[in-house]
């Protein structure tokens, strides 16, 4: 939501893109991506178990840029590479909000 916020902002102010968004966390060392045991799977669970999830493991978290190249692009779509990377450094494949075909699930 907070993207979504500062896209539209920019858009009134006039600024064109393509913008670049980033993505940087800090005090990132140690901790492990919570994840919900019945959205994961059995693979999941597997990976859980035989310790393959081995969390972030480094303080700074810097993570690859994305391009907004019209502002009617969706921002769940434009964030995807950033979430993916963010759970990538936790020890995941990618991020388990996303469907098969790359589509935001919903949370509440």
């Amino acid at each position: 939501n907070g993207v979504r916020r500062y896209l539209r902002v920019l858009q009134q102010i006039g600024a064109y893109p393509p913008i670049e968004i980033h993505l940087t966390m800090t005090g990132m060392d140690g901790y492990h991506m919570g994840v919900d045991q019945m959205q994961i799977g059995i693979d999941g669970l597997l990976r859980i178990m035989m310790g393959e999830s081995t969390g972030i493991n480094r303080d700074v978290l810097e993570i690859t840029g994305v391009v907004v190249n019209d502002y009617s692009d969706p921002v769940e779509t434009i964030m995807k590479p950033i979430f993916d990377s963010v759970w990538n450094a936790a020890g995941w494949r990618g991020s388990m909000n996303y469907n098969q075909d790359g589509t935001w699930k919903h949370q509440l």
